[in-house]
C-alpha cells in the first residue's frame, strides 16, 4: 500500500481542462477533433474532475474530504469550468475562484440560474466567490455580466478589476491575491 503524501497548506492540481484530450509529444493539450469553439467534452471534462481526479487526490493525499476543506480556481477556460463546476456543486466546494472568465451571460445562464432560486441557502454554502478580471482582457465583459447577475440575485462575491490582459502575467498577481484569501 502506497503511504499518503503530505502537503501543506494545500494541493493545487492543474488537470488538462479539454474532457477527452490528449496530449502531444511537447506535452500540450490537445482538444478532440470536432470539439467546437471551447474545446473538448464539457461533461466529460465535469465526470473527469468529480468523479475521477477528486477521488483520487483523496486516496493519494491526506486532505480533509468535504466541501467546506475544497476549492475550485481557474483562469481562461479554467475560470469558466471552476465558475460552472463550482457554483453548480456547492455540495463539493466552497471556495471559487474564477479569472479571466464569465459563464457566457445574464441571470438565465446556469448556474446563477439555479443559485436565484434560493440565494439564501448558496450564500451560505459559499465562503468564497471571487472574480477577477483586466479590463483589456477579451473575458472582461462576460466577467462584468457575470458580477452583475450575481449582484441581481444577492449572491455575495467580491469582483476584482485591474488592469491587464489574458495573459499569465496577470493571472500570476491574482493567484498571489487570491490564495491567502482560501480556507479561511
Amino acid at each position: 500500500m502506497l503511504a499518503k503524501k503530505t502537503i501543506d497548506p494545500f494541493l493545487v492540481v492543474m488537470p488538462l481542462g479539454y474532457g477527452g484530450a490528449h496530449i502531444d509529444g511537447d506535452g500540450i493539450g490537445i482538444a478532440p477533433e470536432g470539439a467546437g469553439r471551447m474545446g473538448g467534452d464539457p461533461d466529460l471534462y465535469k465526470r473527469d474532475l468529480l468523479e475521477d481526479i477528486i477521488p483520487m487526490i483523496e486516496k493519494m493525499y491526506r486532505t480533509i474530504a468535504d466541501r467546506t476543506h475544497r476549492a475550485i480556481v481557474g483562469f481562461s477556460l479554467g475560470g469558466g469550468q471552476a465558475g460552472r463546476y463550482g457554483l453548480g456543486n456547492l455540495n463539493m466546494f466552497s471556495y471559487i475562484g474564477i479569472m479571466s472568465a464569465g459563464l457566457g451571460g445574464g441571470t438565465n445562464t446556469e448556474p446563477v440560474k439555479t443559485l436565484a432560486a434560493d440565494p439564501k441557502k448558496a450564500n451560505e454554502q459559499i465562503s468564497l466567490l471571487w472574480i477577477a478580471c483586466g479590463r483589456q482582457d477579451f473575458a472582461f465583459n462576460g466577467a462584468k455580466t457575470l458580477s452583475e447577475s450575481l449582484k441581481q440575485i444577492n449572491i455575495k462575491h467580491s469582483f476584482v478589476e485591474t488592469e491587464g490582459e489574458h495573459h499569465w502575467r496577470v493571472w500570476r498577481r491574482y493567484l498571489r491575491d487570491l490564495s491567502p484569501l482560501l480556507f479561511k
